[in-house]
């Protein structure tokens, strides 16, 4: 099989034909391990975000590893989308692949882009920071997307050829990362601390809410959810969420409010998957009807505005996705106590924080919300207003065009 064939595009394909002045664009090219139908926290932040980069002032091509069933190009989200040739089989040969075609596929390209946007500090950053040093005059810019126990930082010190790596990543042009903690880990690694920018992730802050009595009971009564009162986490079913320890806890909470229910939405995903261990715990636990999985779902803030109390108890997070469209809906926040959700909650004010790994602490603090309507409301309402303020969509792609036309000050004609 040829090698361009083996990339599933023409390597030298031009990717915009509508007749504008592209010398006057602002021209980036992506690159994230995987992406959508694989759906994550990366992946929905990316998805939403290329959307407020209006196409007549940039260019986004996004290249990314192939998917079962997933066009190999396309254009979606406001980017060209191009999957790259990988096994899906074989888990030490792939991250080869898509190092080897990427770089082909950047080399062939080279005067279409002006700056690589990587996700992760793994292959992605590798690959942009390689292409910088062969190319010479692309710009590189590198989001972190978690911290702590299961942090990059962390994570790429376990990594064969980690030495290597870290050496690598000191040619990166600009770290965004998500909070000060995660600024603390990159600059560990010896980063020096004038490429670390705090940029957060962003969330689209929908018109209703749901501490508003009133679009709660239509979202019900549309979705046939019944509860008097009703808990939900949305995300990844993994290892680190700890929704093992919010399904205990939901049973201390079930003991005293019989009619409450609880909406798990997500899937496992391919790293640290639960979702096989959560369901026999709920069996175990003879929780039945009062937990609801629903698995992956496109309409995710229905059920958040039909929802009293969002939970998220985990040990570890970059800035949580699912946090952040909870707080936006207004919901009364439980959350684990990490940086990443400390960078959002202020306990007692917007939210409330607690042990993680204490299923009795995550239920007491679930009785008080249940028991203090006024203060669910407060909290919901204190929690929106801090995404309006900070944690607008529209503020995020401003952060990054402000970046991007730094980096490409020279590049752009």
């Amino acid at each position: 099989m040829r090698f361009n064939k083996l990339l599933q595009v023409n390597p030298r394909d031009h990717f915009y034909r509508d007749g504008a002045d592209n010398g006057k664009k602002i021209r980036v090219c992506l690159i994230m391990s995987t992406y959508l139908p694989v759906w994550g926290g990366v992946q929905r932040q990316l998805a939403r975000l290329a959307g407020y980069f209006p196409r007549d002032r940039f260019e986004l091509v996004l290249l990314t590893r192939s998917v079962p069933g997933a066009a190999s190009c396309e254009f979606s989200d406001n980017m060209k989308i191009i999957r790259l040739f990988v096994t899906n089989r074989i888990k030490a040969l792939d991250p080869l692949l898509f190092t080897a075609f990427s770089l082909w596929w950047l080399i062939c390209n080279r005067s279409k882009f002006d700056v690589l946007h990587c996700f992760q500090i793994y292959s992605p950053a590798m690959i942009g920071v390689i292409a910088r040093k062969i190319l010479r005059d692309k710009k590189v810019l590198v989001k972190v997307t978690a911290s702590c126990e299961f942090g990059e930082a962390r994570e790429i010190k376990r990594l064969p050829l980690s030495g290597l790596r870290i050496r690598l990543l000191k040619e990166v042009d600009l770290f965004a990362v998500m909070s000060g903690k995660m600024a603390d880990e990159i600059a560990e690694l010896g980063i020096d601390r004038s490429k670390i920018k705090y940029i957060p992730n962003g969330v689209i802050c929908p018109g209703e809410s749901a501490f508003d009595a009133v679009v709660k009971e239509k979202r019900r009564a549309i979705l046939g959810i019944k509860g008097d009162v009703v808990g939900i986490f949305t995300g990844r079913l993994s290892a680190e969420k700890n929704i093992d320890k919010l399904l205990f806890a939901w049973d201390k909470v079930r003991e005293e409010r019989e009619g409450a229910v609880l909406l798990i939405l997500g899937e496992g995903g391919n790293y640290r998957n639960v979702e096989k261990e959560l369901l026999k715990i709920s069996g175990d636990l003879g929780l039945g009807d009062s937990v609801l999985f629903l698995g992956r779902v496109d309409n995710v803030y229905d059920h958040l505005l039909a929802s009293d109390i969002f939970f998220l108890p985990s040990v570890s997070e970059g800035m949580s996705n699912s946090l952040l469209e909870a707080m936006a809906c207004g919901l009364g926040v439980i959350a684990g106590d990490n940086d990443g959700n400390r960078t959002l909650i202020r306990d007692g004010v917007n939210g409330l924080i607690v042990n993680g790994n204490d299923a009795c602490e995550i239920a007491g603090a679930a009785k008080r919300l249940i028991g203090d309507a006024s203060l669910r409301i407060s909290l919901g309402k204190a929690a929106k207003q801090t995404v309006i303020e900070a944690f607008s969509m529209q503020k995020v792609a401003e952060s990054y065009e402000n970046i991007y036309r730094g980096m490409t000050a020279r590049a752009v004609r």
